[in-house]
């Protein structure tokens, strides 16, 4: 548990400057940003072996209460692991739990990384928008152009564009 501990305390001291908690719930004009951390239960010594990601019973229940009290007009949620990734030691493991919580809430988009496909499972869970981002480095897979999405929440889905580096 030391090397947990230590390893979150330095990713949140070199991106945030402070220690935080995760989700973190940030509100920019009429949109409510909510960040998970999908590493919160993977920081142990033998969870190296995987690529895997759990966000883990207690942000599970945070996130429930920080859902619960959204005002704006939307909500996003952004997470590195894809709960529909199915590959071993490679997604989610906890897509069920994150499902739960999300019945009933009102969330405009989920946009997720980890396997860079630029897939789209758009309406799935009750969510308009359900994005896997692109590749950071504009290839995937090798000698491939990596895929990125641009959207507006106030159009439907379907006018989303998907664009090409």
């Amino acid at each position: 548990m030391l090397q947990r501990e230590r390893c979150l305390r330095r990713f949140c001291l070199s991106m945030y400057g402070r220690l935080v908690e995760f989700p973190i719930v940030e509100v920019f004009d009429d949109i409510t940003m909510i960040g998970l951390n999908t590493l919160d239960q993977e920081l142990n010594w033998y969870d190296a072996i995987g690529a895997d990601g759990e966000l883990g019973q207690d942000q599970l229940k945070r996130l429930n209460d920080a859902l619960l009290k959204v005002k704006t007009k939307y909500c996003i949620i952004a997470m590195h692991h894809d709960p529909f990734d199915t590959r071993f030691m490679h997604g989610l493991k906890d897509p069920k739990d994150f499902r739960r919580v999300l019945q009933g809430k009102s969330v405009d988009a989920i946009l997720t990384g980890h396997t860079h496909l630029g897939d789209s499972r758009n309406g799935a869970w009750g969510v308009p928008r359900f994005y896997n981002g692109g590749t950071a480095i504009g290839r995937f897979p090798a000698k491939e152009r990596g895929p990125f999405r641009v959207f507006d929440l106030d159009t439907e889905p379907w006018q989303d564009k998907r664009y090409y580096w």
